[in-house]
């Protein structure tokens, strides 16, 4: 199924494809060239409970379950998310499903009690309240990825229980009974990620046609201007490291490649429809380029592929360098993410600007003197942990 045409998938085939990519499926093949992790399968009855927790947080739809069951259920399941968690050597692991993660908790103040508290620090940290709209995006973002940061079982269930994309996910496998089922929680080395140093790798026919600064919406000067370095260091990794073993001809893989640091796998996408691709709306007018200049598939034809309009023309910097059709990342702060934008995106950032607009007033009405912003968190390496 791998190689078949993923852009003319009926749904149910569509489905069983990307189950292909799922993290459990390559893991312990690649085990050494990324994060620890530990993987807790879960049955249909688990994940209901799990999606129960979602619907009695938010007040979405119907409890299949009433509360003791799902307290019950919930009970049998944490002593073995527990047990995988002690297994990983680090304080705090990384909590996602098999399909995805629940990185858009942390978008909402109400999504988690620290969320402003984060946040703050954060927004500090990039300049304050009259940060510019990408620097506060990058303060969110990182406020996000701090509060995926778990130490046990409750604070797993709670964090999947928030979150719309594992609700998402949960959901249309619990109905989409001509799939197999294969959900389980996925127990993470956790690492200071910065989503500066992320980049997406597409894969058609076991070679790299393009990398791509994931985070598309942000301008990192060092990204810029090391790219070249960069691009050079992760096609070594995957002709030395990754390509020799990697079990798919056609794919989109994630990597971290930190300042002065190795790359580092971080996940494996489905190759086609269902993966994003930075800079992009859709895979319509890059697809031939994605491809690597080949109708790989078949389904091409003669013409070329219809241009999409860019509304970001001139911000990327693009290269056909290194052997590859294309090396793409943000060469300004991207026009489009205004102040607007960004409270429209994610939320959280309008309250915690006024309280912080409000700190900063206060200290300098205090004589010279200073102070850290209120936290309920300590900050190392752009990531939070939660006390």
């Amino acid at each position: 199924m791998e190689q078949s045409n993923p852009f003319e998938m009926d749904r149910v085939t569509h489905q069983r494809y990307m189950a292909l990519f799922d993290l459990e499926r390559w893991y312990h093949a690649l085990e050494d060239l990324t994060a620890q992790t530990r993987i807790v399968p879960i049955c249909r009855q688990e994940a209901e409970a799990l999606a129960d927790v979602y619907r009695r947080r938010w007040s979405v739809g119907q409890p299949s379950m009433g509360v003791e069951e799902q307290d019950r259920v919930l009970r049998d399941l944490m002593p073995r998310v527990d047990e995988a968690i002690g297994m990983i050597e680090t304080e705090c692991v990384f909590g996602r499903l098999s399909t995805r993660s629940p990185k858009d908790v942390g978008q909402n103040a109400e999504d988690h009690p620290d969320a402003v508290a984060i946040c703050m620090t954060e927004l500090v940290r990039v300049g304050g309240a009259m940060a510019s709209p990408s620097d506060q995006l990058k303060a969110g973002l990182r406020t996000s990825g701090a509060l995926m940061r778990v130490q046990n079982a409750n604070q797993t269930v709670q964090l999947l229980g928030a979150s719309e994309r594992t609700y998402t996910d949960l959901v249309r496998a619990l109905v989409d009974e001509d799939v197999e089922w294969s959900m389980a929680i996925i127990l993470r080395e956790w690492q200071d990620l910065d989503l500066g140093d992320e980049y997406r790798c597409v894969v058609c026919g076991g070679q790299v046609t393009a990398i791509l600064q994931y985070n598309d919406l942000c301008f990192y000067p060092h990204v810029y201007q090391s790219i070249g370095e960069v691009a050079e260091s992760i096609l070594g990794w995957y002709r030395d490291c990754l390509q020799p073993r990697l079990p798919y001809s056609h794919c989109i893989v994630d990597v971290w490649h930190p300042p002065n640091g190795q790359p580092r796998l971080i996940e494996i996408n489905p190759f086609g429809p269902g993966t994003g691709i930075p800079f992009t709306a859709s895979w319509g007018g890059l697809r031939r380029e994605l491809q690597g200049g080949k109708d790989v598939f078949g389904d091409l034809g003669s013409s070329s592929d219809p241009e999409l309009d860019d509304p970001h023309e001139g911000v990327w910097y693009t290269t056909q360098k290194f052997g590859i059709t294309m090396v793409r990342v943000a060469m300004a702060p991207p026009a489009h993410v205004t102040q607007e934008y960004v409270d429209a995106l994610m939320p959280l950032l309008a309250p915690t600007r006024h309280q912080c607009l409000g700190h900063q007033e206060t200290i300098a009405g205090a004589s010279g003197e200073s102070e850290e912003p209120p936290t309920s968190c300590k900050s190392e390496g752009g990531a939070c942990s939660i006390s």
